[in-house]
């Protein structure tokens, strides 16, 4: 048998799951999870509904990419801190998360943390974060974001038309000959 020549990875962008304001559509990523980040003031978290990475078989890994909608300026390297919290059920999350759009005031510790955004002097603007690998812990998934940006997220006339997302995108490593 012959060794494969290169390996690659191929994000599968159609399968993703995006939490943000219901029903937005901004910035040609649609919401797929309700995750109601507009006007979230500082020292403040909000958690978002689950998603289900499917029954039996699922992607063993996942990119986690997120982005928020500055309002105010923030304090410059100020953290917005995203976290998941893993299930193998719809009902019983970890750091007493609940898997539904709303707020999150119980400790972050029992969390995954997973990456954060760093905050730059400039409002009215998207700041993006670095996409960070993620590895599954269970099948169901309920992200939460902390805002210690020193403002608030940006307060929209119109929630949904916020750009703050979290997008987990499933990763794929392929042989090629």
């Amino acid at each position: 048998m012959a060794l494969p020549d290169y390996f690659k990875a191929k994000v599968d962008y159609s399968s993703a799951f995006v939490w943000g304001p219901s029903g937005a559509t901004g910035g040609s990523i649609t919401v797929t999870n309700a995750m109601n980040l507009d006007a979230l003031a500082s020292a403040s978290a909000r958690q978002g509904v689950y998603a289900d990475l499917g029954s039996g078989e699922y992607y063993d890994e996942w990119v986690l990419w997120a982005m928020v909608e500055t309002g105010t300026s923030p304090t410059a390297g100020a953290g917005i801190d995203i976290y998941l919290a893993w299930s193998p059920f719809t009902g019983t999350f970890p750091g007493r998360a609940a898997g539904t759009d709303s707020s999150y005031s119980a400790s972050r510790d029992n969390l995954d943390y997973v990456t954060s955004i760093r905050a730059e002097a400039v409002s009215n603007t998207v700041i993006q974060g670095i996409p960070t690998l993620v590895r599954p812990k269970g099948r169901y998934v309920c992200p939460v974001l902390y805002n210690g940006s020193g403002q608030a997220i940006r307060n929209q006339t119109t929630d949904s038309d916020n750009l703050s997302r979290i997008i987990l995108m499933p990763k794929q490593a392929l042989i090629a000959d």
